[in-house]
């Protein structure tokens, strides 16, 4: 723990605190300030700044992952299961998806980085584990099977029902929402996607996903909801929900363990290394989520985007 309580003057080149490290390995650094509203005898306001370095050498802001209070760099994408290990579901699908096993009307789910969603006007439950057994690739994200093999159905599946989702809590931008059914046997499934109040649309503008994807364009203003509606019309329901930086995700490193020599990184996007911190990052060839790789080197450093 390095402590900097009460410290501060003018910016480096020396450093307010610093840590060694005797011997190699994998070390997570969190980072947690308080930064009040100070004033020196002049009547001058002051603020801090925070920057890391490793041997001297600035770590690119892109590759820090804040954490607590401090707010994001950038957004990654969110990917939803909607069916998981419960009832009818056909599992959990992998990290970095959130697996819903169902939803109970105006509970809200924790999506991470401060978005939640929450089903309104009725529930939603997990039906038929059934073919196609297999992933596909939707809006260029990996989508596992867990994910496709299963969904979650209006619970009163009258047809010409509608059940609204609510989604909280995303940075203000432009965003792809791609939904999808895995179920090849149904016939057809809508639904109408938008943002804010007063927007919605008159009509379906997904077009069908039974067994298929869709993908809508949506801008998301400052404290503005992200909405889905379910059309309901007695068969099938939504497998899954991508929700990504429109023109594709800048992707992101979601979880990053060291076990009996081998790192494992978890990520969304392109994975993409270098030899130093500072250097040309450039795609793993081959690399897939979850990506293993042997600590044998002096250092290498890791991006997704």
């Amino acid at each position: 723990v390095v402590n900097n309580d009460g410290g501060h003057g003018s910016p480096g080149p020396a450093p307010d605190g610093n840590a060694f490290f005797p011997v190699a390995g994998l070390y997570p650094i969190e980072v947690a300030y308080f930064n009040g509203d100070w004033t020196n005898d002049g009547g001058d306001h002051g603020g801090a700044n925070i920057e890391l370095t490793m041997n001297g050498e600035s770590i690119a802001g892109h590759i820090l992952q804040p954490l607590g209070g401090l707010g994001p760099v950038g957004f990654s994408s969110i990917l939803v299961d909607f069916g998981g290990t419960e009832g009818s579901g056909a599992g959990a699908s992998p990290s970095p998806w959130v697996t819903i096993d169902n939803l109970v009307q105006d509970e809200p789910v924790d999506l991470g980085g401060g978005v939640t969603l929450t089903a309104l006007d009725d529930g939603f439950n997990p039906n038929n584990p059934a073919p196609p057994n297999e992933g596909a690739e939707y809006a260029g994200v990996m989508v596992p099977q867990e994910a496709r093999n299963d969904y979650l159905f209006k619970i009163a599946d009258t047809a010409g029902s509608e059940a609204r989702m609510q989604i909280t809590g995303l940075p203000a931008g432009t965003y792809d929402v791609t939904v999808f059914e895995g179920r090849t046997t149904d016939a057809s499934q809508f639904a109408k996607i938008w943002a804010g109040d007063g927007n919605e649309p008159d009509a379906e503008n997904t077009g069908t996903f039974a067994g298929d994807h869709a993908t809508v364009t949506v801008t998301v203003g400052e404290g503005e909801t992200l909405w889905y509606k379910h059309l309901e019309d007695n068969s099938g329901g939504i497998s899954g929900m991508i929700i990504q930086a429109a023109g594709g995700s800048a992707g992101g490193i979601s979880a990053v363990t060291l076990q009996d020599g081998n790192i494992t990184i978890e990520y969304t996007g392109t994975l993409k290394s270098s030899a130093t911190v500072n250097g040309e990052f450039s795609a793993v060839d081959g690399a897939s989520s979850p990506y293993s790789v042997a600590a044998d080197q002096n250092q290498a450093f890791f991006i997704a985007d």
